[in-house]
This record gives C-alpha cells, structure tokens and sequence, in this order.
C-alpha cells in the first residue's frame, strides 16, 4: 500500500497519472496445458492530506480515472474508489472487467466538513486466466483528485 499526500485542494497531473497496478500469473504444464498454479497480487492506494481548514460551503470531490483490462481476455480484475469523509467511507465506483476512458466520479461534502478528514482509495485486483498460461496486469490510472 501507498500513501501520497496532497496539502493543496487538488492533485491533478494528466501528463503523468498516478497508477495503481495489480497482476495475475497462471502456470501449465503437462500435455494438453493444465492450468497447475497461479498467483495474484493487488494494488492500493490512499491520497489524504487536504488542508486542515472547514469548509463554509457545499462541495464536490472529483476522482477522474481510466481502468485498462488485462489480457488474456478470461483474467478479471476489479477496481474499487472509495473516498472517506470524517471515517465514513463511500464507495464511488465498483469496475469490474471493464476498460473505461477518463471517467469522473463525485461525491458530495457537505458544508462545515473539515478537509483534512478527506481521503480517496484506490483498489485494484486483478485473477489470473485458467485456460492459458500467462501474466496478467490490470491498472487504475488516477488522472486527477478534486475539490470544488
């Protein structure tokens, strides 16, 4: 797990997005192939460190980001946001074997939160094929974190 911290209102680089990766690798043997092993690993993130200051007013927190499914085409793999306001946490996307463009997910702040409460979780697993031996990689590119 990786924690990055942000102390302004907003992370935001499109040029270079911040990834968070998972892979699943699957081993044969024997003729015909059988599938005899495999393994998985998974990938976490967590961006907190907004500013200690209480907002006076509504807000939204964006997350923008874009999932690449791995292939094989039979490996899965799921990506979980999450975001947590003052330890209650929301989920704000489950993806599931789907690859996605930029996406912009959202939750509401209400008025008087404190920001630095703020705290946004990506989850990335990802399984391995079981008809073909192979690597798998799934990846959450996270494009921006957002207050506004």
């Amino acid at each position: 797990m990786s924690t990055q911290y942000f102390p302004a209102a907003s992370i935001s680089n499109a040029a270079t997005p911040a990834l968070v990766s998972a892979s699943a690798t699957s081993v044969s043997s024997g003729h015909p192939a059988i599938i005899t092993a495999s393994t998985s690993t998974y990938g976490n993130c967590v961006w907190s460190g907004f500013r200690n200051i209480t907002t006076s007013v509504d807000m939204t927190l964006w997350v923008n980001v874009q999932c690449t499914k791995p292939v094989p085409v039979d490996s899965a793999f799921t990506v979980t946001i999450s975001a947590s306001i003052a330890g209650a946490v929301t989920t704000l996307a489950t993806i599931t074997d789907t690859q996605t463009q930029i996406t912009p997910y959202s939750l509401d702040v209400p008025s008087g939160t404190a920001l630095s409460t703020v705290s946004v979780t990506v989850n990335v697993t990802c399984s391995p094929s079981f008809t073909v031996a192979s690597t798998a990689l799934a990846t959450c590119a996270v494009y921006a974190i957002l207050l506004g």
